[in-house]
Formats: structure tokens, sequence, C-alpha cells
């Protein structure tokens, strides 16, 4: 299939008409320094901008397709929104508070493949759990004494809800005696 092409500014841009079949696919030439917009969805490119770059776009049964390449790729504007309920269970023991927590992390709008929580100070991390966690740290937080942080990392983005279980402890010293933690969430 051809057809000629339509200017547009410095765009260029193209319509087809296609055949009813179950399954059509285009192959697309996209030359250097030109972003591909398929029905006006920019298409991650697969190649640097300053190459050419082949494009196969799956089409289904559509009846239309329409092509634009552009000069520049236009920035979206995106609000992506996260959530987090907790729920926490304390246990005290005579040497020893032991906690748990377990927190309904939703995100809307995009996807998040990091997170960085605060642990209120004198609470140790033991573990971590969550669906496709690959690695989670322990650091010190810069902007509060005694503080730490704990880094989830997940091996695939995170889109939509997901839980964390988080298990710790907290170890009262024999000078002190008995000393009440301050627990809290940012």
């Amino acid at each position: 299939m051809s057809t000629p092409l339509a200017q547009s500014g410095s765009d260029l841009a193209a319509a087809f008409q296609l055949p009813g079949t179950a399954a059509t696919a285009l192959t697309v030439v996209c030359p250097a320094g030109r972003q591909l917009l398929v029905n006006e969805r920019s298409l991650e490119r697969p190649t640097a901008i300053d190459q050419p770059a082949e494009y196969r776009v799956p089409a289904g049964n559509a009846a239309e397709v329409r092509l634009r390449w552009m000069t520049q790729q236009r920035e979206t504007e995106v609000q992506r929104l996260i959530f987090v309920t907790t729920a926490a269970q304390l246990e005290y023991r005579p040497q020893s508070l032991h906690w748990s927590g377990e927190s309904l992390l939703s995100v809307y709008g995009g996807t998040i493949s990091r997170l960085t929580a605060r642990v209120p100070a004198g609470f140790e991390v033991v573990s971590v759990e969550s669906a496709g966690l690959e690695s989670w740290t322990l650091e010190d937080d810069s902007e509060r004494a005694g503080g730490t942080r704990v880094v989830l990392t997940w091996r695939q983005p995170v889109q939509g809800d997901r839980i964390i279980r988080l298990n710790g402890v907290v170890v009262f010293s024999a000078a002190a005696g008995t000393e009440t933690a301050g627990a809290g969430a940012t």
C-alpha cells in the first residue's frame, strides 16, 4: 500500500483504508529525526532519534489507520496517583515489641518499580514480602536522626493494587527499662 503524505506544519501525515481481514499489520519506516504516532498515540522508538526506525504496527481488524511523523516528540503530562493503606499489628513482649504491617499499594495513571518508605526511629525491619519484589534494602534516613528508609524494587513495574507485608521488631535496652517507641508513616 502507498499513499501521498500530507504536510501539516513540520509534520507529515497519512491515512489508510484497510482491507477487512482478521489480522492486519503494517511495517512503517520512520526517518531519522522524526517520531511516529499511530492513530494519535505515540510509539516508543526502537532506535535512537538520529537513526531511521522500522515499526511493525498491529492494526487488527481496524478499518482505518492514521500515521503521523512528527519532528519532535510530544510530551504529555500524566498525573500519577499513589495511595497506601496500612493495617498494623503490635505484640508486646518483655524485652521487645514485635510488629507486622500489611499495606495495600494502589497506583493509578502510571506505574512504579521502586518505592521508598520511612521506618520510625528504633524500629528494625526483619522481612518484606510482596508479589514480584526483586529486592528490598535499608538505608539511613538523612532527614531524620536515627531514622531508616526501606527501599523496595519490583522486577516489573507495578500498576493497580499490590500487597506489601513488613515485619519487624523494637528491642528495649536493659538500661532504659521499658521504653515507648513512636510509630508514624510518611
